[in-house]
C-alpha cells in the first residue's frame, strides 16, 4: 500500500519521502508545472536505451537494430541480415543469417537449398551435407569431391583421388563395384570376396571354408579342420581324436592315441607303430643289413591263419626260390631246410666245436629209392643200417 499524509508518503507502512523533504518553492519557481525538457519527459516520449544500475551496460534499440554492450564491447546484435553473439573480448563472432551460419566470417552451416543442411570447413573447400535422405561428406582435395554418403539405398567412402571406392548396401559390401562381403542368409552366412570375384572366405554358424574359385582349400567345422591341395581332393585333416592325410581316396597316413599308420595306394598294406612294436601288413623288401636287438626270442614267425605254417625262403635276383627252412604243408610237422639250388649242398659247420644231433639222422639214397640210417654205436663208431639204429 501507498499512504501519503501530511507528514510523508509511507508504503507497506515504512516511510520513503517525509514532508521536510518536498520544497515546494523551489518546485513552483524550477520545477513548476508543465514541459521540462530534460528532467521530465513528455507521456508520449519514447527512449531507445535501457541501462543498468551501474550505467556501465546498456541495451539499445532503434527501427533497424537491437544491440547489447557490456560497456567495453559489444556482446550481442540483432538486424534484418542477421543475429550476432559476440565473445566478452569482442575478437569471436557467431553470425546466423537467412541462409548460413558464420564463425568468424567462416560459413559453417548452410540452408540455402532446403531440406539440405551444410557444416563447412573453414576453407570452405570440405563440407557434410545432411538432407531428408542422407548424409554426404565432401572431401578437401578438390571443391566437389564427394567423399562419404550415406542414404536408405547404401553407405560409400571414396579414396582422396576417387578412384577407389567401398559401398556397402543390404546385400553386402562392394569394393571399386565388385563384392567382397555377401550377406545371402544373414545372420547364418557371411562371405569376404577376393577383388576379382573368384575366391572366397565364407562364415556361417557352423563352418569356416576358403574357396579358391574352383575348389575348396580350406575348411573347420566342429569336427575337423582340413586344408585341401590345389586339386580340391587330397587333405590334411586333425581332429580331436586323430589326424589323417587322405589322397583323395582314402588315407595314407593315420595317426590317433593309440596308432600311427601308413597305407599303401590300395589300401591293402600297411605300416602300424604301436607302444610296443612295429607291425607290418604286406610284403616288405629290405634293402641293407636287418638287425634284431633284444633277448631270448629276437625273431618270430607265427602263422596267420589256423592249420597253416610259415617257412624262410630264399630267392635269387629274378624272384627264383633256391631254397627254404619251416614246416611243410598239412599234417607235417616236421622241421625241413631243403636247398632247392641245381648242385646245391646243405652244409652243417662247426669251427673249432662238434655238430650234435640228439637223435636219428635219415639219410635218403642217392637214388630217391629208399632210406637209410647213419647210425652211432656204444663204442662211437658210426654204421649204416636200413632198418634203423
Amino acid at each position: 500500500s501507498l499512504i501519503v499524509d501530511n507528514t510523508g508518503v509511507f508504503a507497506d507502512g515504512s516511510e520513503i519521502v517525509t514532508a521536510s523533504d518536498v520544497n515546494i518553492a523551489n518546485w513552483d519557481t524550477a520545477y513548476g508545472w508543465g514541459d521540462h525538457d530534460g528532467l521530465y519527459s513528455l507521456l508520449n516520449h519514447k527512449t531507445n536505451e535501457l541501462y543498468s544500475p551501474d550505467d556501465l551496460k546498456n541495451l539499445t534499440l532503434t527501427n533497424t537494430n537491437l544491440i547489447y554492450q557490456d560497456g567495453t564491447s559489444q556482446r550481442f546484435i540483432i538486424d534484418s541480415t542477421g543475429t550476432g553473439i559476440f565473445s566478452p573480448d569482442g575478437n569471436k563472432v557467431l553470425l546466423v543469417t537467412n541462409t548460413e551460419a558464420y564463425a568468424n566470417g567462416e560459413v559453417i552451416l548452410t540452408s540455402s537449398d532446403l531440406p539440405v543442411d551444410r557444416i563447412v570447413s573453414p576453407d570452405t573447400l570440405s563440407n557434410l551435407t545432411i538432407n531428408n535422405t542422407g548424409a554426404y561428406l565432401i572431401g578437401n582435395f578438390t571443391v566437389g569431391d564427394e567423399r562419404f554418403g550415406v542414404d536408405e539405398g547404401y553407405v560409400y567412402m571414396q579414396s582422396p583421388t576417387k578412384n577407389h571406392n567401398l559401398m556397402v548396401d543390404n546385400t553386402g559390401a562392394f569394393y571399386d563395384g565388385g563384392e567382397i562381403i555377401t550377406v545371402s542368409n544373414f545372420p547364418d552366412i557371411d562371405k569376404i570376396i577376393s577383388p576379382d570375384g573368384l575366391k572366397n572366405l565364407t562364415i556361417t554358424n557352423t563352418a569356416l571354408t576358403y574357396n579358391d574359385g574352383t575348389n575348396t582349400r580350406f575348411l573347420s567345422d566342429a569336427v575337423t579342420s582340413r586344408m585341401y591341395a590345389p586339386n580340391g581332393a587330397d587333405y590334411i585333416s586333425v581332429g580331436d581324436s586323430a589326424m589323417y592325410i587322405n589322397d583323395g581316396i582314402r588315407s595314407r597316413i593315420q595317426v590317433d592315441g593309440t596308432h600311427s599308420y601308413m597305407f599303401s595306394p590300395n589300401g591293402q598294406k600297411w605300416v602300424d607303430i604301436i607302444n610296443s612294436g612295429l607291425i607290418l601288413q604286406g610284403d616288405t623288401d629290405i634293402d641293407g643289413i636287418f638287425t634284431l636287438t633284444g633277448d631270448q626270442v629276437n625273431f618270430q614267425m607265427k602263422a596267420k591263419t589256423i592249420g597253416s605254417k610259415s617257412v624262410i625262403g630264399w630267392y635269387k635276383s629274378d624272384d627264383t626260390r633256391i631254397g627254404w627252412i619251416g614246416h611243410g604243408s598239412g599234417a607235417n610237422y616236421d622241421l625241413t631246410i631243403r636247398n632247392e639250388g641245381v648242385g646245391g649242398n646243405v652244409q652243417l659247420w662247426a669251427d673249432d666245436g662238434l655238430v650234435y644231433i640228439n637223435d636219428y639222422l635219415k639219410v635218403s639214397t642217392l637214388t630217391g629209392t629208399g632210406n637209410d640210417y647213419v647210425c652211432v654205436d656204444s663204442t662211437g663208431q658210426m654204421f649204416r643200417s636200413s632198418a634203423g639204429c
